[in-house]
């Protein structure tokens, strides 16, 4: 009767075993992806609220870049980093959001560099300086 006893814990003892053995490897990969995540967004937060130019002065390109009326704001970011001007389109629209330029980027043609800042550029395309620059 122990041996049958002995028999029947040892086996049971395997599922137990291996049981325990999955949970550590999917604790293990859960704290791996929340770290990469977590520097993820530290660094897309970093680059929405410490902004720079694309390129160092002197090695930027320049684009002329037509915004019409009907353009939303996910279509104009999307249209700057077609042009190389800026390197991601979602932190240009978050960064829009949260300057004084939101809802103030107005239709025209724009000569903008890599070289600008994102404010820079939106600073050239909002209607405060649209009737300065003539369009």
């Amino acid at each position: 009767m122990k041996r049958r006893r002995e028999v029947f814990n040892r086996r049971q003892g395997i599922p137990d075993l291996m049981g325990n053995i999955a949970k550590y490897v999917v604790i293990a990969v859960l704290i791996l992806f929340f770290i990469s995540e977590t520097k993820r967004m530290y660094a897309l937060g970093y680059s929405i609220f410490s902004p720079k130019a694309r390129d160092r002065a002197g090695e930027g390109i320049t684009a002329s870049v037509t915004i019409t009326s009907d353009m939303s704001d996910a279509a104009i970011a999307r249209l700057l980093a077609d042009e190389d001007l800026i390197e991601s389109s979602l932190v240009f629209r978050v960064q829009l959001k949260f300057s004084e330029y939101d809802g103030k980027l107005t239709a025209g043609t724009y000569e903008l560099s890599s070289e600008m800042l994102p404010e820079e550029m939106m600073e050239r395309m909002s209607a405060s300086n649209a009737e300065s620059d003539g369009g």
